[in-house]
C-alpha cells in the first residue's frame, strides 16, 4: 500500500507528547492537518489505517497500535463524512475498547448532520453491541454541541428510538434520556414521562422523572425525597415491570410479659394474648 507521507507520520507517533492525550475531546486533541499537512486527499489513506488489521492487532510498545487513534482524530477535523461507515463499523466491533467507545462519537461530532442518519440506523439496529448502542447516543450531543442547526434532527433522532422503550434495555434508554435532558428537548417530555411509567429508564444515569422534568426546566423543586439510585435501580432490575411496589413493614416491638396487653384488655400481656 503507498501511504502518503504525512499519513505515514502517524504510523510513528505512538504515544509521545505533544501528540498523544488520553482525552476523547477534540478541544485536547493536537491539529493534525495543519501541523502534518493533511488534506482531504489523505482521507482514503487514513481510513485504511482504521480498517488494517495488522493495526488492530499491533502490541502496546509498537507506536502503530496508536495509528487508528490518530487517523480518526485527523479524519474529524477533516471533515471527511466518507470516513462515517468505516467509523461505525469500527465503533460496532470495539469488544469493550475505551478509546473506541469514547472517541469515536466524538469524531461523529465533528462530521456533523451527515453523520445523524447512519448513526441513527446503528441506534436501532439491535445486533449491535450494547455498549457500542449506548456510546453512540453521545454522538447526537456532540454533533448538536458543534453543529447548533443540527439539533432539532438530533432530538428526533434520539426520540424516534426512544419510542422503542418497551423493547429495548433500561441502561440505553436511560442514556437516551440523558441525551435528550442534555439537549434541552422539552418536546420529548411526553415520551421520557411514558418510559418512566413502564419503568424502563435506569435511574442511574438521568436522575427520577422528577430529576429530568427539573434538568428540563419544567419543575422547579422535588416534592418526594430523593432516592437512594443505586438501590432503586436494583429493585427496578429485579422486579418485573407492573409488579406492585413493596412497601417495608415495620415489626412492632417486643412486649414483655408483664407489660399491659397491646390489645386493651387490661390485663398483663401473659395473661392474655401471648401464645401458650
Amino acid at each position: 500500500m503507498n501511504t502518503p507521507a504525512p499519513v505515514a507520520r502517524l504510523l510513528a507517533l505512538g504515544k509521545e507528547a505533544p501528540w498523544w492525550t488520553y482525552s476523547c475531546y477534540p478541544k485536547d486533541w493536537p491539529n493534525y492537518p495543519e501541523v502534518l499537512g493533511l488534506g482531504p486527499q489523505d482521507a482514503p489513506a487514513l481510513i485504511n489505517l482504521l480498517v488494517d488489521p495488522a493495526i488492530r492487532a499491533a502490541e502496546a510498545e509498537d507506536p502503530a497500535c496508536t495509528a487508528a487513534i490518530h487517523a480518526w482524530r485527523a479524519l474529524g477535523q477533516l471533515g471527511a463524512i466518507e470516513a462515517i461507515p468505516p467509523l461505525l463499523a469500527l465503533l460496532g466491533d470495539a469488544q469493550g475498547d475505551d478509546y473506541i467507545l469514547e472517541g469515536i462519537p466524538e469524531v461523529l461530532g465533528l462530521l456533523g448532520a451527515a453523520a445523524i442518519a447512519p448513526t441513527q440506523a446503528f441506534l436501532i439496529d439491535d445486533s449491535q453491541d450494547r455498549w457500542a448502542r449506548i456510546a453512540i447516543t453521545r454522538a447526537f450531543v456532540a454533533i448538536a454541541q458543534r453543529h447548533p442547526e443540527a439539533t432539532p434532527d438530533c432530538v428526533t433522532a434520539l426520540a424516534t428510538v426512544l419510542k422503542r422503550f418497551q423493547d429495548q434495555d433500561q441502561d440505553l434508554n436511560g442514556f437516551l434520556v440523558g441525551a435528550l435532558v442534555k439537549l434541552q428537548a422539552r418536546e420529548t417530555l411526553p415520551l421520557i414521562q411514558a418510559a418512566f411509567a413502564a419503568r424502563r429508564v435506569v435511574l442511574t444515569v438521568a436522575g427520577d422523572l422528577e430529576d429530568v422534568e427539573i434538568a428540563l426546566g419544567v419543575r422547579e423543586r422535588r416534592i418526594t425525597p430523593k432516592p437512594d439510585y443505586l438501590r432503586a435501580w436494583a429493585n427496578q432490575k429485579l422486579r418485573p415491570a407492573g409488579a406492585p411496589t413493596l412497601t417495608p413493614v415495620r415489626r412492632p416491638d417486643k412486649v414483655g410479659r408483664n407489660a399491659p396487653c397491646p390489645c386493651g384488655s387490661g390485663k398483663k400481656y401473659k395473661k392474655c394474648c401471648i401464645a401458650p
